[in-house]
């Protein structure tokens, strides 16, 4: 059983355009995600991309890239997709990694690694405390959870109780599979997020707690206050 870390990336993000190629002192942020995800306990790291200057970038510094089509409607499509091209085994682990994050602590990846192996579950996410700030910005996602430690909602809205939900979502890759064959659902498509499919799908997203605080990029702000 082996475990993969796929970022997706593209040059089209919705927010910022071009976002995997900008710069923070001088190294790109796709770079910067890619070898920060190498520190992880994953057997091997790779970018997903459709564009061929991404694919170029993470090449060129003697990473790993696979060629995805055009086709992925949300990341987890495009880690679905690399999967396959890895032939990757049912039981294998995949890491959809978030490409918008230049730095971060290991554990963001291997914390929930270890929760799917000691659960023997499908899905399993990552979490941490929201600050006060966060609460009105509909870029830092929510997430409640139950007795157990399972997801019940996601949202871009503060709801009581809530904690700060990091774009790291690992599958077991029989899973995923199913994930992406099973197509847009409407949750999906009006808040923008792909986990709520596997929610629609009944499928339990367990949550695994950290302490670290990623920093991400979903706007110029952002970008902005990270090259600072």
């Amino acid at each position: 059983m082996k475990t993969i870390v796929i970022i997706p990336a593209r040059m089209a993000a919705e927010r910022l355009l071009g976002k995997p190629l900008m710069k923070m002192k001088g190294r790109s942020i796709i770079y910067l995600c890619y070898y920060n995800a190498l520190l992880s306990a994953a057997d091997k790291v790779f970018v997903a991309s459709p564009d061929p200057e991404i694919l170029w970038e993470v090449c060129k510094g003697g990473g790993n890239s696979i060629e995805t089509s055009g086709l992925p409607i949300n990341g987890t499509e495009r880690v679905a997709e690399a999967a396959r091209t890895l032939q990757l085994a049912p039981d294998d682990i995949v890491v959809n990694l978030q490409g918008d994050m230049p730095f971060f602590d290991p554990e963001i990846i291997d914390t929930p690694i270890r929760l799917l192996k000691a659960m023997n579950c499908n899905v399993t996410s990552v979490m941490r405390m929201l600050l006060k700030k966060d609460h009105n910005n509909l870029n830092r996602v929510k997430v409640n959870i139950d007795e157990k430690g399972r997801a019940v909602s996601f949202s871009r809205e503060y709801i009581e109780c809530s904690y700060l939900h990091i774009g790291v979502y690992v599958f077991r890759n029989s899973f995923l599979q199913r994930y992406d064959k099973y197509g847009l659902v409407a949750e999906e498509r009006s808040q923008g997020l792909e986990q709520l499919r596997t929610m629609h799908m009944k499928e339990p997203i367990w949550m695994s707690f950290v302490e670290s605080r990623p920093v991400v990029i979903d706007c110029k702000e952002d970008l902005i206050d990270a090259q600072k």
